[in-house]
């Protein structure tokens, strides 16, 4: 019988992501945190940037894993988890578009590739925290396309890469044998890397 995280007592639900229950993880970020990146407000800023909702789903991924779930352990549970999680979409949002919610409304941030102070400008830099944002900034553009070519495959990856999740875990959740999982995660990678050279 499946769980009902929908159901679920917050509490019990913050518990099992911080036990790092891959169960309670995919849900999370596949359904509650997919479902408000595809909401209009969202959807529109990641449009007018040519961005992708699965571009917040990874960022967020990394943003609550990082430093031993250090964000996710600032939840104090004064308000809903869900309540916390749409702030912190909007925030990753605005990260990877840059954009404001008011700015979507009407423009899209102005980029003078002639200005050496633009972040474009600046890319010409030999080593710059703007280089390495470009890189990663490239590195999601090309996920998010391999998505769009392979959902099945990019979810593999996803699991393994972000979630650390075991090639056992990942076929149980996709109801596939481990030894095929492992095959469409190798060929899965080698894609994704073809999409990140290109």
């Amino acid at each position: 019988m499946e769980t009902d995280f929908k159901q679920m007592d917050d509490r019990e639900l913050v518990a099992r992501l911080l036990r790092n229950d891959q169960e309670a993880w995919v849900y999370v970020l596949m359904t509650v945190v997919m479902r408000m990146a595809r909401q209009k407000k969202f959807s529109e800023m990641l449009s007018r940037t040519s961005h992708e909702p699965m571009e917040v789903v990874t960022e967020l991924c990394e943003r609550l894993y990082r430093n031993d779930f250090a964000l996710l352990r600032q939840f104090g549970f004064k308000g809903s988890f869900v309540g916390w999680l749409g702030m912190a979409v909007r925030s990753v949002v605005q990260k990877i578009t840059g954009l404001t919610g008011k700015e979507s409304q009407g423009r899209e941030m102005l980029v003078d590739h002639q200005d050496p102070m633009s972040a474009i400008g600046q890319a010409a830099s030999p080593v710059s925290p703007v280089d390495l944002h470009v890189m990663v900034m490239d590195k999601r553009a090309a996920f998010a396309r391999f998505w769009r070519e392979n959902q099945e495959s990019a979810f593999i990856v996803l699991m393994k890469s972000e979630l650390h999740m075991s090639m056992d875990d990942i076929g149980a959740l996709l109801k596939r044998p481990a030894n095929t999982v492992t095959q469409r995660a190798r060929r899965a990678q080698e894609r994704l890397e073809e999409l990140e050279r290109e």
